[in-house]
Order: C-alpha cells, then structure tokens, then sequence
C-alpha cells in the first residue's frame, strides 16, 4: 500500500499534502463532494486522459465490502509522469473516505539533477484537480462549517494532522 510521504528537505522537485512545514513543496489536499468510488473514477478518468500520465497501480476496494482501517487498504492510484530530459516524475493518490480527502505527492524519479521542474509538477496537479472536479481543502467543496462559521484553512490543517488537540500548553508539556 502506498503511503504519502513529506518530501526530503534536499529535494527539488517535489510537492506533497503531507508537507506543511515547507510551503514550497505543499499543496492542500483535495476535497470531493461525491461518493469516493465516483471520485476515484474522476481522477482515474483524468490520469488517462493525458497523454504524458501512466497510471502504474490502483487499488479500489468493492463497493460489497465496506473500507475498514483492520481489513482493508484505502483506495489510492499511482502513476508516472515523463518529462522532458527522461526525468520522470511519480504521483501517488491516498484517498480518505472518511472526511472526502485526497492526500498525494510527487517526485522526480531521479532528483540528482538539482535542476528545478520551473512549476511542471505543481502545474500538472492543478490541472489533474480541475480536470476531476475536486476543490483543494478549505476551499468550496468540504470547507468545514461549525456552527454556521467556516473555519478557517490554517484551523482545518490543524485539526485535520493532529496538531489541534484542544489541550492546553501545559497539558503538552506535561505529557
């Protein structure tokens, strides 16, 4: 099973969801109103459509036999990319059905280069997101409303890694 990794901090070209220290190399996860099988088939559909994308693997689990974190894996797809030079990039896709997020991140293969992207991958996941019709988290589509108030992205974030615990500082530090 894939997993969505933050990106090393000596590479170039890279970007992930999972990356929020470095906003350089972070994108905000994507967000979905439909069911998780129409999303997965949304950006299934989107891979295939463009030309320098091969999806390599996916995983979707049957609609007869419920996603549970003990049995099962959460649907992901990967893919390749190839670029100019024959750098070629890899995208991986984890889908949350439970809050209706798509984490991912992208790579070059071979980040020896050192050579910058100019902008193609962060371009190619802006591009993969419209395409399927998703919204990036705290924007539209899943913006969390507590209350009748939308909370802010930076609160979401928060809650949505962990950081946000609702301790006090001193709770922290004592643990």
């Amino acid at each position: 099973q894939p997993s969505i990794t933050q990106c090393p901090p000596q590479t170039k070209n890279c970007i992930s969801s999972s990356n929020i220290k470095d906003i350089t190399k972070y994108s905000p996860p994507w967000s979905y109103s439909t069911s998780t099988e129409e999303a997965f088939k949304a950006l299934k559909n989107s891979i295939s459509s463009d030309q320098n994308l091969r999806i390599t693997s996916s995983y979707l689990p049957s609609p007869s036999s419920p996603l549970s974190p003990l049995d099962s894996s959460p649907p992901y797809i990967t893919a390749s990319a190839s670029r100019a030079f024959k750098d070629q990039d890899n995208l991986t896709f984890l889908f949350k059905p439970s809050d209706n997020l798509i984490l991912f991140t992208t790579k070059e293969d071979n980040d020896d280069t050192k050579v910058p992207d100019f902008g193609a991958q962060r371009t190619r996941l802006i591009n993969l997101r419209k395409a399927s019709g998703f919204e990036e988290m705290g924007r539209g589509v899943g913006s969390a409303d507590v209350a009748g108030k939308k909370e802010s992205f930076g609160t979401q974030l928060k809650s949505f890694y962990g950081i946000q615990t609702g301790k006090g500082w001193e709770d922290i530090y004592e643990d």
